[in-house]
């Protein structure tokens, strides 16, 4: 399969994939739950509000995506979400500036991060060499 043209279709693609579903905006220090969701965490800590006094007996706060609990101390950083964010950027940038070209570079890469499915939607997929990305 070959991969991708490089245009706007794409960076919005990638772009939606690099948004946070509480605010609707790119992610800001993206943070990982235990059930693989990722929120900006300024968002996810209004969302979740004041943690719940030491030793009460307070359910800990749940994944606003799919109502899993997660405790506070699961959250992990999500850096290569991070990565990506700063990449779907710089793509929307260097595209906007005049003469452009889109279409793919010498060598049949695109130099990107990501991977279609076999359904051709784009996935999210840092450091991933494999049938279907680039």
């Amino acid at each position: 399969m070959e991969a991708p043209e490089l245009g706007p279709g794409l960076v919005e693609r990638l772009e939606q994939l690099a948004t946070c579903p509480l605010c609707g905006g790119p992610f800001e220090d993206p943070v990982l739950l235990a059930c693989e969701h990722s929120f900006c965490r300024a968002c996810l800590a209004r969302c979740w509000g004041t943690p719940a006094a030491p030793g009460s007996e307070a359910a800990p706060p749940s994944c606003p995506c799919c109502g899993q609990p997660c405790p506070r101390r699961s959250l992990r950083s999500n850096v290569r979400l991070a990565v990506e964010v700063r990449i779907s950027r710089g793509l929307r940038e260097k595209l906007a500036e005049p003469g452009a070209r889109t279409g793919r570079r010498r060598g049949g890469r695109i130099p990107t991060m990501g991977c279609l499915d076999p359904h051709g939607e784009v996935r999210s997929s840092a450091f991933f060499a494999g049938p279907g990305c680039w």
